[in-house]
């Protein structure tokens, strides 16, 4: 082996290293702040946010997923962001969208430009409805109603499996 090829293998051995390790202190930091907050199952939602983005799976109709609990994290554009747990109430088999209930609303006080909000009922909509790995993996999306012309709650949500029942 050339020093050249020795030094390109070093290289390329401690990358993989580095990236290794920041990639679990990422896991067990999203881990250990999901437990804070208390949220059921926590190594179901990281896994899901993360290995769940990467595995391919079979996407199931949407009919199965009402009743299921789900958990929700959402953020408004330079304003207020958080997590909840949810019930998904309905569904649009049509729009590939899903009608939660939060067990914790989203308020947002009011300002100059936006009203006071509280939302309790929502409707999540997919941003790649075609992709939407429902109870396969975190979807990322968007929530209706609107706050204003343009300004969406972006959210993510991953459902639970059937099992899980959360106290709402």
């Amino acid at each position: 082996m050339s020093l050249a090829s020795t030094w390109f293998f070093v290289t390329g051995i401690l990358t993989f290293a580095l990236v290794g390790m920041l990639a679990i202190v990422n896991v067990v930091g999203q881990y250990r702040s999901l437990l804070k907050e208390g949220v059921p199952m926590p190594c179901h939602v990281v896994y899901q946010r993360t290995i769940g983005r990467l595995v391919p799976g079979v996407i199931q109709p949407l009919d199965h997923l009402v009743g299921r609990a789900a958990f929700l994290s959402w953020d408004v554009r330079w304003g207020s962001s958080g997590t909840t747990t949810a019930r998904i109430v309905g569904v649009s088999s049509a729009e590939n969208s899903l009608s939660i209930r939060l067990s914790k609303p989203i308020m947002l006080q009011p300002t100059d430009a936006v009203p006071r909000v509280q939302l309790s009922e929502v409707r999540f909509v997919p941003v790649v409805a075609s992709r939407a790995g429902f109870g396969k993996r975190e979807v990322s999306g968007y929530l209706e109603p609107c706050l204003l012309e343009g300004l969406y709650v972006k959210a993510s949500i991953v459902v639970y499996p059937e099992s899980v029942e959360l106290m709402m």
